[in-house]
């Protein structure tokens, strides 16, 4: 394979984006989030706070770690694994190449909004946010993919 389409799958690879991704502030008790949406034109940020409640990670499914994107990002191919020794092999189906989840930090679960909370307004604009910043992140990972 040759190295740019290893630089592609890796800047791809849904960990990486999840690395990259912004996240709400939490507040201290885990109670809500806070979603930074914004400024008003005096320059004050413009705050919406969410309730939460706690979901299995969507990235890691809830094990805490994921295997390194470095090594399997796009997947592994038998003939990947041809030129792996026994030892490495194992490894890598024991969790040896395991990392902390890039989404959750290992906690297994994330906040998450209770939309059945939050009003229609709210909602609207806390998914846009969220589909900007996933956006964002997406568009910087090409740009590395491509060495800019």
């Amino acid at each position: 394979m040759s190295y740019r389409m290893e630089e592609y799958n890796y800047w791809n690879d849904s960990r990486v984006i999840a690395s990259l991704t912004a996240k709400p502030r939490q507040s201290s008790d885990g109670s809500y989030l806070i979603y930074n949406v914004g400024e008003t034109e005096e320059g004050e940020a413009i705050d919406i706070k969410v309730p939460t409640k706690f979901c299995v990670c969507g990235v890691c499914q809830g094990r805490g770690k994921v295997v390194n994107p470095s090594i399997d990002a796009g997947g592994l191919t038998s003939e990947d694994l041809r030129d792996w020794e026994e030892g490495e092999i194992e490894s890598y189906w024991s969790g040896g190449y395991d990392v902390q989840c890039p989404a959750c930090k290992g906690q297994r679960v994330e906040a998450a909004p209770d939309w059945d909370r939050v009003s229609p307004e709210d909602a609207k604009i806390i998914r846009e946010w969220e589909e900007d910043e996933e956006d964002y992140a997406r568009t910087c990972a090409m740009e590395r993919a491509m060495g800019c």
